[in-house]
């Protein structure tokens, strides 16, 4: 701010916290606006008018930004009750505060409750015709609202009722929404039109003319006319590149439209020069938009396709695929389609990699030889079977039949896997008759294989008993059907017991969970049944005793459903969830808005912090039972994805306010294979500590700067046993890590998810002598720990394999199958600094006589100033008492 500013008085105050607010510095706005509360505790009543409520409405404004509603509600309500105590409850001034309350609630999607208040500030306005630009805007907003809601009908007709009589930059917004109805109802002729209407009507406003031609760009590129798309995604592109405050994404985005219009018009040259100019845009950005620019790697195979350049273009179209399933849930049907494509290109000049075409024909089933082509009509059949077609999938299945009938199957077990595939569809076509006829094939086709102890005669023996409880349910044979599925699961997991090569297959495993499914999906029509099966399939001397007011909840995924048990107290309850969304979709978003918050951009951190908000009030809705009053402490037992997901980020479901953490101590629950180590010898009472030394290591690792000092810090509330340096060792480890009752390790970890000894702890490198650096899965679950609490404070030791029977294959598992009492550990790669801080807080509460989950409940409530990033990776697994 300017020394110069010296206020006088009231009007002085609000006039510099307006100004500093409209030039976006929002700090010295908040300065003014606290001094007005100082000075001023009530407004002087002569001033003008126009500054009525107007300091808490910039306050109210103010939260917003910092993404705190429940300050800015309290303030504009208190804005509100300046202007009914000045003008009285129905003039309409006070509509100004209503409007910015239902804009609040709008913004976090309670549109319900926004609809109540645009309504009433369009009521007290209506009739006064010095309001009707007020009243303009508050209609524009409800209809908004409605837009948002999805409700686009609705949103239309009051848009359509609206007269005015001058055509201004407002009306091109009536107009422009409009225009974004008929989109969204893909009428496109009509949208253009409005697009039309609104385009002269921003000639002040660049950046939303830019946004208008772009528009009309999609609309002409959705009916197919792409010389009209170009003309209006070159002006976009002109009016952009002469505008300021202009965003990489935008231009990024505008150069990709044009390049893919110059493909269809088979303009390559153009079309080459915008992409890379697309390209060069999103990389510029600060995280780069990997989304967008896996679409552009897209429209590059594309163009070099065009060119009959297969090398360049299977390039660009595996780096597409990856960008996109790094990043989030890629759709069956778009990845069959890059698949499929990449299936085509390696099957062509210069490569005809048949094995590398294969590959990918076996993710997307399509192929186009005989064989091929009876694999490309599966993929069809299955993609009609989505969308509901079913006639179309009959008449595909028959065609199906015929090409199968036809084939010299080289390898009987390829036609044993199309014969269960072509079983599963008429399952669900219903056609259970001929689907147990084909599968009835498959199995005799299985029981004439000359040898039957091969991991696909296991997978495809699998998959013919699925289809076989699929019938039964479909016959309405739930009991059966729900002992059919429990007699597999005893019987494979008995078989992977003296098979260890089927006990690491994926498949194998995934299939397996497929049986734990269908003996739920069985009982689903009993509750009492299914109450029954809390415990299923492990035995209840796995789970945990139950402590008072603790609410252990489990999860079970299913296809389309969730399975969540509840027991508090002795009382037991389960109901189902519909999943909305894919649950690895919205938790694999929800990580990934996490860890690009804190080095996002201020832009990009408001729509990480937006999406992150979105997403966990929405995943809190699906996964949270009611909680009973009496609940002190929460016991997760998650499924699948579920297992990667920190519980303490979500919020309470009767105030979406409150994270879940701030109210309950969290742990989770797991099953153990570790055995009970029968001993006289007594635990040394004291954490035994490792900060090993990557300061001149050879392997690659970052340094840990603060790793030594986390473990100073730790010493000062319990005795500690250091190892630093190259004392940090392998070696040292498995000597000591018996002996003691607490083990904190500060260092790097691998998840190392393909692998099979299931993750590493690196050690210290002794390059002078031929000793292990690297402490794997396995080998620690050999060791005979019976630590009362071990502390991973490394990055992702949580994190691994999944399997139905074991939870996570990871590192934190590996401690708590050797015996260790309970683990802290980390879902994600975590900051070093941050760590060490967390490590120090959570230490202190241990030692102030707090229990496990306590502690660590309050370390996160500590920290619960800094992103998620910092404080919601670390978490409980395995007993929470003190230590």
């Amino acid at each position: 701010m300017d020394k110069e500013e010296l206020p006088l008085n009231y009007s002085d105050y609000v006039f510099l916290a307006e100004k500093y607010y409209d030039n976006n510095q929002l700090d010295s706005a908040y300065y003014y606006l606290l001094k007005i509360k100082k000075f001023f505790p009530v407004p002087p009543r002569d001033i003008d008018t126009t500054m009525v409520g107007l300091p808490n409405t910039l306050m109210g404004f103010y939260f917003e930004d910092m993404n705190q509603p429940d300050s800015a509600l309290i303030y504009h309500k208190m804005a509100y009750q300046d202007r009914i105590l000045y003008f009285g409850e129905s003039h309409p001034e006070t509509s100004k505060s209503i409007n910015n309350l239902g804009l609040l609630f709008q913004r976090y999607s309670e549109y319900n409750t926004a609809e109540g208040y645009f309504i009433n500030a369009i009521s007290l306005v209506k009739d006064f015709q010095l309001y009707q630009k007020e009243y303009l805007k508050y209609t524009l907003n409800l209809s908004n609202n409605y837009y948002l809601d999805k409700n686009f009908i609705t949103s239309l007709t009051l848009l359509n009722s609206l007269s005015f009589d001058n055509e201004d930059e407002n009306v091109g917004n009536i107009y422009l929404a409009k225009a974004n109805c008929y989109m969204s109802l893909k009428e496109f002729n009509k949208a253009i039109y409005y697009f039309n209407k609104a385009y002269p009507l921003f000639d002040k406003n660049l950046l939303r003319k830019a946004q208008l031609a772009n528009n009309l760009g999609n609309a002409y590129s959705n009916l197919y006319q792409d010389s009209k798309a170009l003309v209006y995604y070159n002006k976009a592109l002109e009016i952009r590149k002469n505008s300021q405050n202009i965003t990489n994404n935008e231009l990024g985005e505008i150069h990709g439209n044009i390049s893919s219009t110059y493909l269809k018009l088979n303009e390559l040259k153009k079309a080459s020069f915008h992409l890379e100019q697309a390209k060069k845009y999103y990389l510029k950005n600060n995280p780069v938009n990997q989304l967008a620019l896996s679409n552009i790697e897209e429209i590059i195979g594309q163009y070099h396709l065009l060119r009959f350049d297969v090398e360049s273009a299977i390039k660009s179209y595996e780096q597409s695929q990856f960008l996109h399933d790094s990043i989030l849930y890629t759709p069956s049907l778009e990845s069959g389609n890059r698949y499929l494509t990449l299936a085509n290109l390696y099957l062509l000049p210069p490569f005809r990699d048949t094995l590398k075409g294969l590959f990918y024909l076996k993710k997307v089933n399509k192929t186009g030889s005989e064989l091929l082509k009876l694999e490309a009509l599966l993929l069809n059949t299955s993609i009609l079977i989505n969308h509901k077609k079913y006639r179309e999938a009959k008449i595909n299945l028959k065609e199906i039949l015929e090409v199968e009938s036809q084939i010299n199957f080289e390898n009987p077990i390829k036609q044993v896997e199309i014969k269960l595939q072509i079983a599963t569809y008429y399952v669900n076509l219903d056609d259970i008759e001929k689907a147990r006829y084909i599968n009835y094939q498959a199995h005799k086709l299985l029981n004439e294989l000359s040898i039957k102890n091969g991991v696909h005669y296991y997978r495809n023996l699998l998959k013919y008993e699925l289809l076989e409880i699929q019938c039964l349910l479909k016959d309405k044979k739930d009991s059966i059907a729900s002992k059919k599925a429990n007699h597999n699961y005893l019987w494979i997991d008995s078989i992977q017991s003296i098979k260890p090569f089927l006990k690491k297959d994926r498949i194998i495993n995934e299939l397996k969970s497929s049986f734990i499914d269908y003996y739920f999906i069985a009982k689903s029509g009993n509750k009492l049944a299914l109450l029954s099966a809390l415990y299923y399939p492990y035995n209840k001397n796995k789970y945990p005793k139950s402590k008072p007011n603790s609410l252990f909840i489990r999860y079970k995924v299913t296809q389309d459903k969730l399975i969540i048990w509840t027991e508090i107290n002795g009382k037991k309850d389960v109901f189902f969830r519909k999943m909305p969304i894919p649950l690895d979709k919205s938790i694999l978003s929800i990580r990934n808005a996490i860890r690009e918050m804190p080095s996002a951009g201020e832009k990009s951190k408001v729509n990480y912090k937006d999406i992150y908000r979105v997403l966990v009030e929405k995943l809190s809705c699906s996964l949270l039972p009611d909680i009973p009053l009496e609940t002190e402490s929460i016991l997760f037992f998650p499924d699948q994805i579920l297992s990667i997901l920190p519980f303490e980020i979500l919020v309470h479901p009767t105030n979406p306010k409150k994270r879940l953490i701030e109210n309950y101590s969290i742990s989770y629950h797991f099953i153990s294979t570790s055995v009970i180590y029968k001993t006289n010898k007594k635990l040394r009472r004291k954490i035994l500590a490792f900060s090993p030394d990557f300061q001149k290591d050879s392997r690659g690792f970052a340094n840990l700067k603060y790793s030594e000092t986390e473990i100073k810090k730790i010493s000062e509330y319990y005795p500690t046993l250091p190892f630093t340096k190259d004392k940090a060792n392998v070696k040292n480890f498995k000597k000591e890590a018996p002996s003691y009752e607490w083990i904190h390790l500060a260092t790097h970890s691998d998840p190392n998810l393909n692998s099979e000894e299931g993750g590493a702890l690196i050690f210290s490198e002794n390059i002078h002598k031929n000793e292990p650096s690297i402490l794997y899965a396995n080998e620690i679950i050999s060791l005979k720990i019976r630590a009362n609490l071990v502390v991973l404070s490394a990055c992702q030791s949580s994190i691994g394999q999944y399997t139905p029977t074991q939870g996570m294959n990871s590192i934190a598992q590996a401690f708590l199958n050797a015996g260790a009492k309970s683990v802290v550990t980390s879902l994600w790669q975590v900051d070093d600094r941050s760590t060490a801080q967390f490590m120090e807080i959570f230490y202190y509460y241990l030692s102030k006589g707090f229990t496990k989950n306590k502690a660590l409940q309050f370390t996160k409530k500590k920290m619960m100033n800094k992103m998620p990033y910092f404080w919601a990776p670390f978490i409980l697994i395995g007993e929470t008492g003190d230590i």
